[in-house]
């Protein structure tokens, strides 16, 4: 059985700097790992990057050992994908101060 959760919001969660203090692991209800994550800071970069590829492959498991597979916790569509592509595009693009549009420009 694979679980209900969205792999999107995990992977978002693992991103730095919520992803070093295990916020993609209280999200699956690994609570207890998420309390090392968080005084280990991502157990030193290298749990957060074991759980970024983990969920980039959909090997990443919630507390009870569902996978996380499905990227928006229901069936995947191209057009869930694109509408949250072009909104994280715009947020990194805001954070970088428009770095990307004069880029492409």
């Amino acid at each position: 059985m694979i679980s209900k959760k969205s792999r999107f919001i995990a992977l978002i969660l693992c991103l730095p700097p919520f992803g070093w203090l295990g916020f993609h692991r209280f999200y699956a209800g690994r609570i207890g790992s998420a309390i090392f994550m968080m005084f280990t800071i991502g157990g030193f970069g290298w749990l957060t990057i074991v759980d970024l590829i983990d969920i980039l492959l959909g090997d990443f498991k919630e507390e009870n050992g569902l996978n996380i597979v499905l990227w928006f916790g229901k069936k995947w569509s191209l057009s869930y994908f694109v509408a949250w592509f072009i909104i994280f595009f715009f947020v990194i693009n805001l954070y970088f101060e428009n770095y990307f549009v004069e880029m492409l420009l």
